[in-house]
């Protein structure tokens, strides 16, 4: 385990994470391709992560959550390109209900990229699948890796489980991406707050997460705040903290009266409008 790239574990541990909830009576998430990206060397580093962090039920409604904003988006927004920034080893386009003429272009470490783009060689996709390995760190890291690949399609980028490695200052230069976030644009991404690096869930989700010299981590309190002077419109929050089991619950759900702002977004996640 010693010899995996800290950012793959991050990406076993959580696959293994999809695996062990498809082995529950009615699971959140059905990825039937988990295991076969794990291969069986990956699976086995996946369980003994799981067996030393079990992932935090927060991580698969969140999961849960993203597939279903992601599905009503393209349907509804009629998008042509998703971009997704930090894949891990998600199989969305090959699980989720979406068009044909549909291009996915996945974004991450080259080590994962690279992992995904073998055991899925001869695996078909329900849309068009590009992959792009890059540092996702550097400055200007995504506009280099998708060129002019988006110029006039109706995009929806989608940001998941990757700000926490990320400074306020990196995620501010992510969203000023503007070869991306093009007017029109939908963003769905999961944006740490405050008090989430010191709280018991982030420290959870943390552990196997790639130890980054960073300047502290993305923490960002008031959303439309933070968004509005990069031109950015708040269309929907989702509190995870909020969620229960049910998903047929979670297109109106609310906070409860009795649960402090700052612990019901602990894990949030935000839908956005470049205008």
């Amino acid at each position: 385990m010693r010899d995996v790239p800290p950012v793959l574990r991050t990406a076993l541990w959580l696959a293994g994470a999809r695996v062990l909830e498809m082995k529950r009576p009615h699971p959140l998430v059905t990825d039937v391709l988990a295991e076969r990206l794990l291969g069986e060397a990956g699976l086995e580093i996946a369980l003994s992560l799981e067996r030393a962090h079990p992932a935090p039920r927060a991580i698969i409604r969140r999961v849960r959550l993203v597939d279903e904003l992601v599905t009503r988006y393209v349907k509804d927004r009629r998008i042509e390109a998703v971009i997704m920034a930090g894949t891990g080893l998600d199989a969305r386009p090959y699980r989720l209900d979406l068009p044909s003429s549909l291009t996915w272009i996945e974004i991450d470490f080259p080590v994962v990229t690279d992992w995904k783009n073998e055991r899925l060689r001869d695996v078909r996709p329900h849309c068009v699948v590009e992959r792009a390995g890059v540092d996702l760190m550097r400055p200007g890291a995504l506009a280099t890796a998708i060129g002019d690949r988006c110029a006039g399609k109706r995009t929806l980028v989608l940001v998941e489980n990757l700000f926490q490695y990320f400074s306020t200052r990196d995620t501010q230069l992510f969203f000023r991406d503007t070869k991306c976030f093009t007017p029109g644009a939908i963003t769905i991404a999961d944006i740490p707050n405050s008090a989430f690096v010191a709280s018991k869930l982030g420290r959870e989700m943390s552990i196997e997460l790639e130890n980054r010299d960073v300047q502290g981590r993305t923490a960002i309190d008031n959303v439309p705040a933070f968004m509005t002077p990069m031109g950015f419109r708040v269309l929907e929050t989702h509190h995870v903290p909020c969620l229960g089991d049910n998903p047929v619950a979670w297109t109106a759900h609310r906070c409860p009266w009795w649960m402090p702002n700052k612990k019901a977004d602990l894990l949030r996640v935000v839908v956005m409008e470049k205008e």
